[in-house]
């Protein structure tokens, strides 16, 4: 098993410079020298990182601390094997325990929010009419925070430990010896179904540094859905010229020469290209054809900047665009350039050449732009496209949720029961894996696929974006209605999953 935690190729190799292929020479000469960070290096900072932990849990079980946290979760590019820029950084969810009665309901319009409803005691005073709020939940967790670096800093002497605000995250940036490294503390709510809630903040609610009374502001009580996990499981099955691809597209939009060209197109959206041009190409990339893939990394990022309206869905939630927030010019002069460059070898390797000159002539190695922005913080990156996607307003919610979820360790366990309608009907989903069939109640025509999924997901535990449901040989989109599909009393949506 290797540093980063994947165990199906040989870590960072990617093959010979010298080969017959000039272009795929120099992408494997500017991979080893600007897209991988010394083994070394990454293995001193997990040392520094593992005893930050370490003292952190120890502190947040001492007898002084009275809120419950459940195990820290590793996330971000560092785990993924990704990273490509210095200080390196690491994220870190830190699910908060909720003992008592608590369930949620999601934010129709705002596609990936959520309220979470809870009578917990230890954090009462992060409820709000009945909701945690994410935005108490921030400053108490600044709170611990700052009482537990005074607690490291006696713990380790040696260590410069300084807590840095990065709006939900709670950034620490700690110093030992020659190494340096940023930690992203993010709370977060842990479901039954293995997914996390993160107290992300949406654009339109107030800002979680302000000290100011929380106005009356709706906003200031919705959970992000963080797909962080997902990722990272379907990161670590790839291969090594896989991450090469990113890794080598991630450097390149990190340089001082073509940063410009990217604008706000950031590290997120990058790796959902990646993701995106795996599902269609999921066999064992080979190092001899790291051109090949290279190329068709940059040409599907051209295609989603090209489709109409310039659409590039998440992942896991295709109902979330991660370039809306993006001006159109932005888009556009991204598309030209990419264009441009990918029209022959010679042009990508002058790209490459381009960035090697600068590096030569500034005698740095182009990866310290942490302090301006990090553009590998994956999951802020994610978190701003989701924001602007659900700006269209509160809109209608899901349902009244009734029923109560179990709260496990670490955990919270969601159920949903929904307000009826006029003309309410039920209707069967027949799983196509397990052979079964479930009746679902309490719909009706107006009713959307999501609905329905939700139904399911508090039903079966099957998360809504592993869900894919058909009916008549279509394939049914979250945000139409059952009666756009002509789906009625009695009729039989098929599950695949």
């Amino acid at each position: 098993m290797s540093y980063y935690g994947y165990g199906n190729c040989r870590e960072d190799y990617i093959g010979p410079v010298q080969c017959g292929k000039p272009l795929l020479s120099k992408l494997r000469s500017f991979y080893y020298k600007h897209a991988v960070i010394d083994k070394s290096v990454r293995t001193e900072a997990r040392h520094v990182l593992e005893k930050i932990i370490e003292k952190f849990k120890m502190y947040t079980r001492s007898t002084s601390v009275k809120y419950e946290f459940g195990e820290l979760i590793r996330q971000g590019s560092s785990f993924e094997g990704l990273r490509v820029t210095k200080p390196i950084e690491f994220d870190l969810l830190v699910p908060i325990t909720l003992n008592g009665q608590a369930f949620l309901r999601e934010m129709k319009e705002a596609s990936g929010y959520y309220f979470i409803y809870s009578s917990d005691d230890i954090w009462k005073k992060c409820i709000i009419d009945g909701m945690l709020s994410p935005i108490k939940i921030n400053r108490r967790m600044q709170a611990v925070v700052n009482d537990a670096i005074e607690f490291m800093k006696i713990q380790l002497p040696g260590y410069d430990i300084k807590m840095r605000d990065q709006g939900a995250a709670k950034r620490l940036r700690v110093k030992h010896g020659d190494v340096t490294i940023d930690i992203d503390l993010v709370p977060a709510v842990k479901l039954q179904g293995g997914e996390y809630l993160v107290a992300k903040r949406h654009h339109q609610a107030d800002y979680y540094h302000s000290m100011m009374p929380l106005a009356d502001n709706i906003f200031n009580h919705i959970w992000r859905m963080s797909y962080s996990e997902q990722e990272k499981e379907v990161i670590n099955r790839m291969d090594e010229v896989h991450r090469a691809c990113l890794k080598i597209l991630k450097a390149i939009a990190a340089s001082d020469q073509h940063r410009s060209q990217f604008g706000k197109v950031k590290s997120y959206h990058l790796k959902t290209c990646l993701l995106l041009l795996n599902e269609r190409n999921a066999e064992s990339w080979k190092e001899n054809d790291l051109d090949i893939w290279f190329k068709g990394l940059i040409n599907i990022l051209i295609e989603f900047l090209q489709v109409e309206d310039s659409k590039l869905n998440c992942f896991f939630n295709r109902d979330i665009n991660l370039f809306q927030p993006i001006s159109d010019s932005t888009l556009d002069n991204l598309k030209n350039w990419l264009r441009r460059i990918s029209r022959s070898d010679e042009t990508l390797m002058a790209v490459l050449d381009s960035i090697q000159d600068e590096k030569d002539d500034n005698d740095d190695d182009g990866d310290n732009d942490d302090d301006g922005g990090n553009d590998e913080d994956d999951d802020n990156n994610e978190n701003e496209a989701q924001e602007e996607q659900a700006s269209g307003g509160l809109g209608s919610w899901m349902g009244t949720a009734a029923a109560v979820g179990t709260v496990a360790a670490f955990g919270l366990a969601v159920a949903f029961s929904y307000l009826s309608t006029s003309s309410d009907f039920e209707i069967k989903v027949y799983s196509i894996d397990s052979r079964t069939q479930t009746t679902y109640t309490n719909l009706s025509s107006s009713s959307t696929v999501r609905d329905l999924k939700t139904k399911i997901f508090s039903r079966q535990g099957i998360p809504v974006y592993r869900q894919r449901l058909t009916y008549n040989g279509r394939v049914l989109e979250n945000s139409q209605t059952l009666g756009e599909y002509g789906i009625q009393e009695g009729s039989t949506v098929k599950l695949h999953n």
